[in-house]
């Protein structure tokens, strides 16, 4: 199998501070996983299924059979105090594209969980076709085997998407949204260009290649694209097979041409908080509009000549934003609306 190196694994904010036990029961059997300490790393992988639809429990398995084959071990760290909060890497992304400056302000507000999707990084490849429902699924299972309370999850890009359909799939398993650079899909959605979509699904594409799509050719996203390289690549090596990368980007090309994410965003009834760059080319910012507009319970935050990597470019006003987004929720308030000299906000409201 080839594989490329995408990114380093960055060390460790604080050591992981769980160690949730899953058990699973049936009339026979029991079968108990507890977490395991991926060797050379910070990390811990555990063994996760993917949760059916509608469900919030684990599904009752049994050490050997089909459904413990499907099973896949998913390497995750969580760090800090405080709400849960679940990151959502998007595609071709593993933990180390989370920048840890923003991964140590999240953690000084929020007990944060990182960990890599199936066939990137420290993660086991796929046991199923990849598709944005089974990613979805898959992410539900992490959330109950580890234990997170009514996280709020945070996704980018991808991830973002996965968190919706998460939440569509699995009403009541989180508690708010943070949508990074991403789009619902489907009619009246804006596309890459062919060959920013391409460079995305290459194999191979180099971290500096990659930069020039997070950042834009402005004076500070210049200065980013020399930096955020060398930062991936601290650590142990991440590896992600050319298999996941060609197969992330075909389920980004169906979520692209299909509605059925767009059409189930009025049925989300959590708040949601919709962040953008204005430059992005990878997510244009009309899609982040368009995604606040059709959320019944959304804010919407926009980062001027910011790109892709807006949360990186502009760390602190996006620490900032998302820890007031969740205290106007904490005190009952549905939407919210901040201003800082790097970010512009509209709110909506049902």
């Amino acid at each position: 199998m080839v594989v490329i190196v995408l990114a380093g694994c960055s060390p460790q904010v604080n050591p992981p501070d769980t160690t949730t036990t899953t058990t699973s029961t049936t009339s026979t059997t029991t079968t108990t996983t507890m977490p395991t300490a991926v060797t050379g790393t910070a990390l811990l992988r555990a063994r996760v299924a993917a949760l059916p639809r509608g469900a919030l429990a684990l599904p009752l398995v049994t050490e050997g059979s089909t459904a413990w084959m499907r099973m896949v071990p998913i390497a995750y760290r969580s760090f800090g105090s405080g709400p849960d909060l679940l990151l959502i890497s998007g595609q071709d992304g593993t933990l180390s594209w989370w920048g840890q400056t923003l991964l140590s302000d999240l953690s000084g507000h929020y007990r944060v969980t990182v960990f890599d999707l199936p066939g990137a990084g420290y993660s086991g490849n796929a046991t199923a076709a990849l598709s944005l429902s089974w990613l979805a699924d898959i992410t539900a299972g992490l959330v109950v085997t580890i234990g997170l309370s009514d996280p709020t999850v945070l996704g980018w890009g991808l991830g973002g998407q996965i968190a919706l359909s998460l939440v569509e799939r699995h009403p009541g398993l989180a508690s708010a949204l943070v949508l990074v650079d991403t789009a619902a899909g489907g009619a009246g959605s804006v596309k890459p260009s062919e060959d920013v979509a391409a460079l995305l699904g290459r194999p191979g594409a180099t971290p500096v290649a990659l930069s020039a799509v997070l950042f834009p050719p402005t004076v500070a996203g210049l200065e980013e694209r020399s930096i955020w390289p060398s930062s991936l690549l601290a650590g142990p090596s991440d590896w992600m097979t050319a298999r996941a990368v060609r197969a992330e980007a075909a389920v980004q090309a169906v979520i692209w041409r299909t509605s059925a994410l767009r059409k189930g965003l009025g049925k989300v009834i959590i708040p949601a908080l919709v962040v953008s760059g204005t430059d992005d080319i990878v997510f244009p910012p009309a899609n982040s509009t368009q995604l606040a507009e059709d959320l019944p319970h959304s804010s919407e935050v926009s980062f001027p000549s910011a790109g892709y990597g807006a949360i990186i470019q502009d760390e602190p006003a996006f620490v900032a934003a998302v820890e007031n987004f969740s205290g106007s929720n904490s005190s009952g308030t549905t939407t919210t609306s901040t201003s800082t000299t790097s970010t512009t906000t509209t709110s909506t409201t049902p």
